[in-house]
């Protein structure tokens, strides 16, 4: 799904609905409060982390915190129509990195399996601070997300994770979406679209900052504008 430009902007790319100048600037007003303000936990969510349906591969997770060396990410249900590779990269076991990048693949799936229900999903909830909460809601909810899908298969691969050089306790985190293999759809009818996203827009690579809540597990707090990779360079897992 195409983001909107002049913000920052999650998601798959595609071809933009209507949006107004006064949405833009208020997303931006939005993103700047975000990124000044310290994590805060997410209300009460509906969604219990645990070992889901989909066709990607998947350990069960108790938490979004992740464990000093486990990557119990969790696999949204995917229909059988959307695959999920997920990559298996971890910092070393012990590391202060492995949560965080654990939280940080845990958004990234309930993130996308929204996009594939068409934003109705809420799950993204459980890994996103309240700070940055209206505004991931405000683009799952857009004209270039409501209403539409895709099938066919992503991966998620060339990831790195580093502590902010700017943010104290924030962890930087990015990740090479490869999407070359999806079609967009309309979610009423499962029809493709008459056009599509381009081979050269269809991998990309994205950074959350990932930071830790008074409770002790790990939200992504903001994210960064997507960077297109050359086709012919893809993303490597």
């Amino acid at each position: 799904m195409r983001g909107y430009r002049g913000y920052s902007r999650i998601g798959r790319r595609r071809p933009p609905g209507p949006v107004t100048l006064v949405a833009a600037a208020l997303a931006t007003a939005a993103l700047a409060t975000a990124c000044s303000a310290p994590a805060a936990d997410p209300p009460a969510a509906t969604f219990t982390p645990g070992a889901g349906a989909g066709t990607g591969t998947a350990v069960p997770a108790a938490s979004s915190s992740g464990g000093a060396g486990a990557d119990d990410f969790v696999m949204p249900p995917f229909g059988s129509n959307f695959s999920v590779t997920m990559t298996d990269w971890l910092p070393p076991a012990g590391s202060p990195l492995v949560p965080a990048v654990v939280a940080a693949k845990n958004f990234w799936l309930a993130f996308y399996y929204s996009e594939y229900t068409g934003g109705k999903d809420d799950r993204w909830r459980t890994y996103t601070s309240g700070a940055m909460q209206s505004l991931v809601q405000k683009t799952l909810r857009a004209p270039d997300v409501a209403g539409q899908s895709m099938i066919g298969s992503m991966s998620f691969g060339g990831m790195s994770a580093a502590p902010d050089p700017k943010i104290s306790g924030d962890i930087d985190v990015t990740m090479c979406i490869d999407g070359s293999r999806l079609t967009d759809t309309y979610l009423g009818t499962g029809k493709a679209f008459p056009t599509q996203v381009p081979r050269s827009q269809s991998d990309y690579k994205e950074t959350v900052y990932v930071a830790q809540g008074s409770t002790g597990l790990w939200y992504m707090t903001y994210f960064t504008n997507q960077v297109t990779v050359p086709a012919a360079q893809g993303c490597s897992a």
